[in-house]
């Protein structure tokens, strides 16, 4: 197998996701802290290796592609996600699950972007 197959496959999955938050979320709940490495049921078909490289790569796209949208996108971005998980911006940890979607490739910049975008969607969300 190749990376362009395994690219694909993992990101024809990824892409189920109808928001960009949902796709970076559920890609960072990929990694494993242990070994720091990305697991999916898909490395058993593409190789361990081959599957880390992927879904590093797809990461760290997926995050520079949210922080690349205008702040009102953000903003229904995070509704969409919001919606499909059936719960308030209220009751929600933008920080908690911020911090948790930063790739290990995020530079000091971009993961304070990120965070304070979260932190002003969710002051948005209460007015």
């Amino acid at each position: 197998m190749n990376y362009s197959e395994a690219r694909e496959a993992l990101n024809d999955e990824l892409c189920r996701h109808p928001s960009v938050l949902g796709r970076l979320v559920a890609i960072a709940t990929l990694w494993d802290e242990t070994s720091k490495r990305y697991g999916h049921k898909l490395a058993a078909h593409y190789g361990t290796e081959e599957t880390d490289r992927v879904l590093r790569r797809l990461h760290q796209e997926i995050f520079i592609a949210w922080l690349s949208l205008p702040l009102r996108q953000q903003q229904s971005d995070v509704a969409v996600y919001m919606g499909k998980l059936g719960i308030k911006a209220e009751w929600f940890d933008f920080r908690k699950m911020g911090i948790s979607c930063l790739p290990k490739s995020a530079s000091p910049p971009e993961r304070d972007l990120f965070l304070l975008d979260l932190e002003l969607i969710q002051a948005l969300q209460r007015y």
